[in-house]
């Protein structure tokens, strides 16, 4: 195969991500732990003020409140503290590293989800960050969707297939990745 960049200094690269990496994490300390607490009170108030106010219909605040609580918790929380943002901190709560994060009983109050958080840690840590872009990069929906794109089926039932995936995405996807123990 082709070098896809030949004038690149690969070592040189390499080099400076790992100069990078070392200096970011340098400057990680209690100041971000802090920050990552605030974000999960304002989390919890969305949640809290979302389902206290849900009986009252229709309600489109309450539904935005109770997705903004589900998805900070995703984006937020779990994807920062599953990639390790918070264990080499010293003076870090440990339900806020990957040591006790949605393990034990903390496991449905950090982690409310029906799959593992294992599972996740497999699929996104490993198949996913290793592979960005790449045509092997599990979560690359341009790639895992070309069959309907190139299918000769009407636009209609292309349509059809996409409200499909999306709301089944989770089980479908998750359930087929293999056992990451």
């Amino acid at each position: 195969m082709n070098d896809p960049v030949p004038l690149l200094d690969y070592a040189g690269f390499a080099a400076d991500l790992d100069a990078l990496r070392a200096r970011l994490e340098s400057q990680a300390g209690p100041a971000d732990v802090r920050h990552l607490q605030r974000l999960i009170l304002w989390s919890r108030l969305a949640a809290i003020l979302g389902y206290g106010t849900a009986w009252i219909a229709p309600n489109p605040i309450s539904a935005a409140l109770i997705s903004l609580h589900s998805t900070t918790r995703w984006t937020i929380v779990a994807h920062h503290v599953s990639h390790r943002a918070l264990d080499r901190i010293e003076g870090a709560p440990p339900r806020l590293t990957t040591k006790a994060f949605a393990k034990g009983k903390r496991r449905l109050w950090d982690w409310f989800e029906w799959f593992d958080p294992a599972a996740w840690d497999f699929e996104h840590n490993r198949l996913h960050h290793y592979r960005l872009g790449e045509l092997a990069d599990p979560d690359l929906p341009e790639e895992q969707l070309r069959h309907i794109r190139e299918s000769r089926a009407p636009l209609f039932v292309k349509y059809l297939a996409i409200f499909v995936f999306m709301l089944t995405w989770k089980f479908v996807y998750y359930a087929a990745n293999p056992d990451p123990s």
